[in-house]
């Protein structure tokens, strides 16, 4: 293979490999397309520049650079869609279009070499920086969203001083022996860093993919919450101390054996998912919900002192009246009674919650339907007594 097509091929085998991965894991990564696409692009970039297509240096120039431009647009947009924030597309487009614009004056207009440098250099600079600047959330997220984020913003700033250095030296460029690996990689790093950029892409992809692995591990499979197993590595793995005050609600189904002799465990099903959405609605996104297992869930409540945790098992009970018309236990009344507790300092929170779950205990045994505090607050039955009976 002539070394001049070596950062194309190697380009475009990434975009393969990506391409691969995007086909394994697209319900789950569907930015990989984009991120596929974009490798692809570059790759025929950069063989048009080495090769001079169609053998005319002008065109050959306008042509890279544009396929350059879009597929750093492509990159940039797959790393938008990955931090699932909208749009994007109109701005990248009119870069790309600026690019083009720029790439036609300098070649055929004023017929600079070193603007046609410092229009793809900047174009690139400000894709990167654009994708770096929409997704810096990513700055706090998990490993492959870090690496991703920190490659967009590193690269991008630094063809800033790329495009001085590189257009004030031309001349000394164009004097590379042509044909040799050492002019091409001279005259185009960002083979290299695309490289860099694609290994980083296979290393995100693979954590997602752990996690994924990890995620469907620790949720429990009826309700869509975390489960047991999910619970206790959020409660090993997370400081609680530097999260206080932390509120714990325990809340159980009424007379759920009820249920389930009544409609069959298909119905009973309907009415954990049931309430599990109610839980989920009246709950932060920083909240953690679990099901301990049955018609028991946990509700853990960072930065909530006692009576916040209790306003909010109030709105949780007072929420669930009733199943819809087309369920399989249509109308009837969901009631839930739910114990609250605080985590006090120096404390387990599995000992916060074991005392939810005697308060818990202590709200069944006052009539169920009600929550009570570690406060000694309560609040009256606001719905027949009988779980069973249709409103």
């Amino acid at each position: 293979m002539p070394p001049q097509l070596i950062p194309p091929f190697l380009v475009a085998a990434l975009g393969t490999v990506t391409g691969i991965l995007w086909l394994v894991t697209r319900r789950d990564n569907p930015s990989l397309i984009f991120t596929t696409a974009g490798f692809y692009l570059i790759a025929l970039g950069l063989a048009v520049h080495v090769l001079v297509i169609p053998y005319d240096e002008n065109i050959a120039v306008v042509g890279s650079n544009v396929l350059y431009g879009i597929g750093a647009a492509s990159l940039t947009y797959g790393l938008i869609k990955r931090s699932h924030q909208p749009g994007g597309v109109a701005m990248l487009a009119v870069m790309c279009i600026a690019i083009a614009f720029g790439t036609v004056w300098f070649a055929y207009i004023s017929k600079s070499s070193a603007g046609q440098t410092y229009v793809i250099n900047i174009g690139f600079s400000a894709l990167l920086l654009f994708g770096a600047w929409r997704t810096r959330q990513l700055a706090r997220g998990n490993t492959g969203d870090q690496l991703l984020f920190w490659w967009f913003l590193a690269v991008g700033i630094h063809y800033i001083p790329r495009a001085y250095l590189m257009a004030t030296n031309v001349s000394e460029a164009d004097t590379l022996p042509n044909g040799t690996f050492l002019s091409v990689i001279q005259l185009f790093p960002m083979a290299g860093l695309i490289l860099l950029f694609g290994v980083i892409t296979i290393i995100a992809t693979g954590l997602d993919i752990i996690n994924a692995i990890q995620d469907e591990r620790d949720t429990d499979a009826l309700t869509r919450v975390h489960n047991r197993r999910g619970l206790e590595r959020l409660l090993r793995t997370t400081d609680w101390a530097s999260k206080l005050p932390v509120s714990v609600l325990i809340c159980d189904i009424d007379h759920f054996k009820q249920v389930n002799d009544r409609y069959g465990h298909a119905g009973g099903d309907q009415i954990l998912e049931h309430f599990a959405g109610s839980l989920m609605a009246n709950v932060r996104p920083n909240d953690i919900v679990a099901r301990l297992g049955g018609e028991e869930f946990v509700v853990i409540m960072p930065a909530t002192e006692l009576s916040g945790g209790v306003a909010v098992a109030e709105r949780i009970r007072s929420s669930n009246a009733r199943m819809g018309d087309d369920s399989i236990a249509p109308g009837y009344i969901v009631q839930c009674s739910i114990g609250v507790a605080e985590l006090q300092t120096d404390e387990d929170l599995w000992s916060a919650i074991r005392r939810a779950d005697e308060l818990l205990y202590q709200a069944k045994q006052q009539g169920r339907n009600r929550v009570v505090s570690s406060a000694g607050l309560s609040n009256l039955i606001k719905f027949p007594e009988t779980a069973l009976k249709k409103a």
